[in-house]
């Protein structure tokens, strides 16, 4: 998968299975299908990749794919919830992903401009905007 910083896994844990499933599963047939969710990591991840690269040797974006920092997984995590809500924004009636798109678009800002870095100890594990309008999803 290109640019690995985060996996299915805390992607799953960050918005939820059922929810990844059902936005990702075109045939809705039941679950996700795997290529679909590589996609969305690989977009999500690129787009930080990118950003990244306006400030650090093209070695240093590399390594950081072994080694990831959490203000990388974050802002990755982040970017992947934002496409999902975009995908299927009636999962999330009351707010508009619009604007949870404009807070990520500010940390990529901020990080090219000095404002965060992106070894700044932010936990990937922040709460989800979709935790509380999907229990039971």
């Amino acid at each position: 998968m290109p640019y690995p910083y985060i996996t299915e896994a805390e992607l799953r844990n960050k918005v939820g299975s059922a929810l990844v499933d059902r936005v990702l599963d075109d045939d809705n047939v039941g679950p996700a299908k795997p290529a679909a969710v590589v996609q969305l990591i690989a977009d999500g991840c690129s787009r930080v990749r990118s950003r990244l690269k306006t400030k650090l040797t093209d070695g240093q974006v590399s390594a950081l794919e072994s080694d990831t920092p959490p203000e990388v997984k974050r802002l990755s995590l982040k970017i992947c919830e934002v496409e999902l809500l975009s995908r299927y924004p009636e999962v999330w009636p009351s707010k508009d992903w619009r604007e949870y798109e404009k807070s990520w678009r500010q940390d990529l800002d901020d990080w090219a401009t000095g404002m965060i870095s992106v070894e700044d100890e932010y936990s990937p594990q922040e709460a989800s905007v979709f935790s509380e309008d999907l229990r039971g999803f």
